[in-house]
């Protein structure tokens, strides 16, 4: 919905600059996959091993200190800009934390091929949401900017896996 806005706003309204709706709407999308994701892991299991821990924690902290270090260490005009994004790229992180312990507990189920496909559609999606917000913090963001691929291939395979997933069952 958010990325509906979002394009509604530049496409429509020729706005080129971020729209505040848009960007809710994006935020409660990654607060929505996160809660999917925690539920469908607690169906496959009530406590998580320690390696299934380290990788929830330690892929999200590797992604958000990786994207806080090379945004810090360019010549920003206003840091507000690094701290807006960084909770989108904080959130996008932490689904594909999640996304990556709920594949690990798949493996043994009928579902595994559609935990694989979603985990491609959302670390293609990581990446674009990094690209577009190290962008956006720059000020260097436009309408053809590479991360609209990825947010675009991203959606297209996470559709794909939610089809695979329901043909599974």
């Amino acid at each position: 919905m958010g990325e509906l806005i979002f394009f509604y706003y530049v496409d429509f309204l020729l706005y080129q600059e971020y729209s505040i709706l848009g960007d809710i709407f994006i935020f409660a999308g990654y607060l929505f996959m996160m809660a999917h994701i925690v539920i469908n892991v607690r169906y496959f299991v009530e406590k998580l091993e320690n390696s299934q821990k380290s990788l929830l924690i330690g892929l999200p902290v590797v992604i958000i200190l990786g994207y806080s270090l090379v945004v810090t260490n360019m010549p920003l005009e206003d840091t507000g800009e690094f701290y807006y994004y960084l909770p989108f790229v904080s959130a996008s992180s932490i689904v594909l934390g999640l996304a990556t312990v709920a594949f690990t507990l798949s493996r043994q189920t009928a579902l595994i091929s559609a935990w694989f496909v979603l985990l491609i559609g959302l670390v293609i999606g990581t990446i674009g949401d990094i690209l577009y917000n190290y962008a956006a913090t720059l000020g260097i963001y436009s309408v053809n900017d590479f991360s609209n691929v990825f947010w675009i291939s991203s959606s297209s395979i996470i559709i794909y896996a939610l089809y695979k997933h329901q043909k599974s069952i």
